[in-house]
């Protein structure tokens, strides 16, 4: 019983650590989201300075005020739209981090259950 309790430890400590790897992997791949969406809120913020500055300037023309003031809006709505993603995107890399963490603990408490088998294995083959 203790031999097949052992592999049975063993092997869901294998399972365990298999998905850690799955799971840094794509805590990896979030990482990489977040960083990307961060710098193209900057950049989108550079660029919404410009045009920002262009309704307070004098526009010849009531088409060229118009167009400022749409581009104007068209940035800052895909800013607010990055920002949505970026939230989710925080909220999912916490959900996985969460994981990770349960995992490795959880792969402790295996390792060291199997390890308490182990000698015990060990002790009662010695008596």
């Amino acid at each position: 019983m203790s031999a097949h309790r052992l592999k049975l430890l063993n092997l869901m400590a294998c399972r365990t650590q298999f998905d850690m790897g799955q799971l840094s992997g794509r805590l990896n791949g979030l990482r990489q989201i977040e960083l990307q969406q961060f710098d193209l809120t900057e950049r989108l913020n550079a660029l919404l300075t410009p045009v920002a500055s262009a309704g307070h300037t004098q526009l010849t023309t009531r088409g060229a005020l118009g167009t400022a003031q749409y581009m104007q809006q068209t940035v800052l709505d895909q800013i607010e739209i990055l920002r949505e993603k970026s939230a989710q995107t925080r909220a999912e890399r916490h959900a996985v981090e969460t994981e990770l963490n349960q995992n490795h603990q959880k792969r402790r408490v295996l390792q060291d259950r199997a390890t308490a088998t182990r000698q015990s294995l060990q002790q009662s083959r010695a008596e």
